[in-house]
């Protein structure tokens, strides 16, 4: 994806976007994504460290060891992609916290330089 597909994308729903200009979309919308992955990465360590704080660690422990054992045995292609195919559906429950957080600053931060953006051309 392009910027400028980004730009079009992440604008469609934001009221009076039409008056913005393609580079200053784009200039926020690159602005907003830097944001986002900070938060992104605050939200997944903060989360990780009060999983290893409830559960002493234990909780890495018990998933390494589950997916050790899943893949103990032969060595194929398939058991690897079964292996990380369950790794993805065990640590997704702590994706979607990041990734919910993210969507919310983004639809409202897009709204707020949108809002910013339209001000200063008036």
């Amino acid at each position: 994806m392009t910027k400028e597909e980004r730009a079009q994308k992440w604008f469609y729903n934001v009221p009076h976007a039409e008056s913005i200009s393609m580079e200053t979309k784009m200039e926020i919308c690159n602005k907003v994504a830097k944001k986002m992955e900070l938060i992104f990465f605050i939200v997944i360590i903060v989360e990780c460290v009060l999983l290893f704080i409830i559960s002493d660690g234990k909780i890495f422990s018990l998933t390494a060891d589950f997916l050790n054992n899943i893949s103990k045995g032969y060595s194929t292609r398939n058991r690897y992609k079964g292996v990380a195919l369950i790794g993805g559906l065990i640590c997704f429950p702590v994706v979607v916290v990041p990734l919910l957080v993210v969507s919310v600053y983004k639809n409202r931060s897009l709204k707020s330089e949108a809002m910013k953006a339209i001000g200063t051309m008036e």
